[in-house]
This record gives structure tokens, C-alpha cells and sequence, in this order.
């Protein structure tokens, strides 16, 4: 049989099509970005701490009128296979809230899909890499205790989100409505 070619409309619809995805892309980015300065000009949130860690750009609002300090500092992201981790940076977390606000449901994860618009929940927990001499590192949920025998060097504490992020896809935690963070791939 011989070989398919693609015709100068298929080729023509195909660079058609693409372009008015990125249109869409931007004019999404540009509604978002729209609706990010309204809100704040309205005087409803304020964008506390905008900053880049990695590949990751993260900004943390808090609502107008709220004086205590957020629950928790995320420090660093890595993005594991099928796993987000954000660890939080100890000096600025209470992880006892963090816990509770977990466990209670008012701590909450939503992933979203830029590109159809779509959004999903996204389970939330709260682990810590426990380092320890001699024997190993482990991976533990915040509340359980360090292996019997272990000498503990270092202990960081994340979030664990079970996504992938990627350019369409932005994960938000909020405690409504106190509180939002937004982290998105660069």
C-alpha cells in the first residue's frame, strides 16, 4: 500500500487549530491574572509572599482583615513519581494546626486544569522524612513514631498531594477563607 500524506488543508487545519489553542491559553491566563487583581483591588485578599522555589512559583493570600499569621510556610516543592511534596518550612509552620486543619477537612486541595477549566479534589496529608543514624531514612505520617532503635538526625515536614503538576495544571490549598496558597509549575 503507499504511504499517507497529509494534505496542505489537513496540515493548514492542524497549525489552525493550535494557534487558537494558545489564543484560549492566554485569554484563560489573562481572566485569571484579571480576576487575581480584582480581588485584591477590592480589598477582599492580599498576595502576602509571592515567591519561586525550584520550578515552582508559589503565591500565599491571606483575606483582608486577618492579623494572625498563616499556619504554614511552604519552603520547597518536588514533584516524585505521582506525588507533590511541600515541605514546610518549621519556623514559620504550627503543625499541630496543620494536623488538625487536615483532619477536620478545613485544610483542602484542589487541583485545576487551565486548558478545559476544569477542577478536582485533591487529598491532603501531612508526613515527615525522618532521617536516622546509621539506619536509614523513612517516610512517615506526621503522627507516627520513629522506628525503635533510631537515632533521629533530621526531620522535615510536607504536605503530600497525590497529583502531577504540569503547564495546565495549578494546585490551590486554602482554609476558606482565611487563607490561600497557589503553586504552579514555571
Amino acid at each position: 500500500m503507499g504511504k499517507q500524506t497529509k494534505t496542505n488543508t489537513e496540515f493548514s487545519n492542524a497549525g489552525f487549530l493550535a494557534k487558537q489553542r494558545r489564543i484560549i491559553m492566554n485569554t484563560m491566563k489573562m481572566f485569571v491574572l484579571t480576576l487575581a487583581i480584582a480581588i485584591t483591588l477590592s480589598g477582599s485578599a492580599r498576595a502576602d509572599e509571592e515567591y519561586t522555589v525550584g520550578n515552582y512559583n508559589i503565591a500565599q493570600m491571606t483575606e483582608e482583615g486577618i492579623t494572625k499569621k498563616p499556619p504554614m510556610f511552604i519552603d520547597d516543592v518536588k514533584q516524585l513519581r505521582g506525588e507533590l511534596r511541600l515541605y514546610l518550612l518549621e519556623s514559620k509552620t504550627d503543625l499541630k494546626e496543620v494536623n488538625n486543619l487536615i483532619s477536620s477537612g478545613a485544610l483542602e486541595a484542589q487541583m485545576s486544569y487551565n486548558e478545559s477549566g476544569k477542577t478536582v479534589q485533591a487529598a491532603l496529608s501531612l508526613y515527615k522524612t525522618v532521617t536516622c543514624k546509621k539506619s536509614g531514612t523513612y517516610q512517615l505520617k506526621y503522627a507516627e513514631t520513629s522506628p525503635n532503635g533510631c537515632t533521629v538526625e533530621k526531620t522535615q515536614y510536607y504536605l503530600r498531594v497525590p497529583i502531577t503538576l504540569g503547564k495546565d495544571r495549578d494546585l490551590s490549598i486554602g482554609i476558606e477563607p482565611d487563607y490561600i496558597w497557589l503553586i504552579e509549575e514555571k
